[in-house]
């Protein structure tokens, strides 16, 4: 059992991401129903205990009530994390490419994902070091994890020839990547003769 199964039943855990990982959209009940794909009377008690804690906002729209995040709320930013971190790109890449671990030399997350600064429409860029897999079977790996994100996830490979000679002859693309913010999920960069820690300048 992972730390967010244990934290959270299932249904929270969708409707919480759903909310934190999209704090600037509003939603009608039935949206919220329809993106969690669970249950109505279950995602209804889910809202319904969010708002009653003041975590979620309810505001009626004429014969309608629209849902969304309370910022103001004292936990918000605390939470806000937790979920990131629990149900976030981060964590769902990381466990969609378990399955190709073995054959990944190097698995990092770059741009605005990497930066803090990504949003709910953001596509998430992901750089990976593999002598096998091929990017078919890494489209085929992360569709659920992109499904379950509503985002656009944007792989590129290489071969550790590959790399290492880029990162050699200081390829603009790549000294971008290893100069700015990045995620490590998988591997050590030491051995490329990167010795900067993940996510630090």
């Amino acid at each position: 059992m992972g730390m967010a199964e244990a934290l959270f039943p299932a249904t929270r855990q969708k409707v919480l991401k759903l909310f934190f990982l999209r704090p600037d959209a509003e939603f009608a009940l039935r949206e919220v129903i329809d993106a969690v794909g669970a249950g109505s009377g279950a995602v209804q008690r889910e809202v319904a205990r969010l708002v009653d804690c003041g975590l979620v906002f309810q505001d009626h729209r004429g014969r309608q009530k629209r849902y969304r995040v309370n910022r103001e709320s004292p936990i918000y930013f605390e939470l806000a994390s937790l979920v990131t971190k629990l149900l976030g790109p981060e964590s769902q890449i990381d466990a969609a490419l378990q399955p190709l671990y073995p054959e990944i030399d190097i698995a990092l997350l770059y741009g605005s994902v990497a930066k803090g600064v990504d949003h709910a429409g953001s596509d998430v860029d992901l750089l990976l070091v593999s002598d096998t897999v091929s990017l078919e079977d890494i489209f085929e790996t992360l569709d659920p994890a992109e499904r379950s994100l509503a985002r656009t996830i944007n792989p590129t490979v290489y071969t550790r020839s590959d790399f290492r000679s880029r990162i050699v002859k200081q390829q603009s693309f790549l000294t971008r990547v290893l100069d700015g913010p990045y995620i490590l999920l998988k591997g050590n960069l030491d051995e490329f003769g990167i010795s900067r820690q993940s996510g630090q300048d």
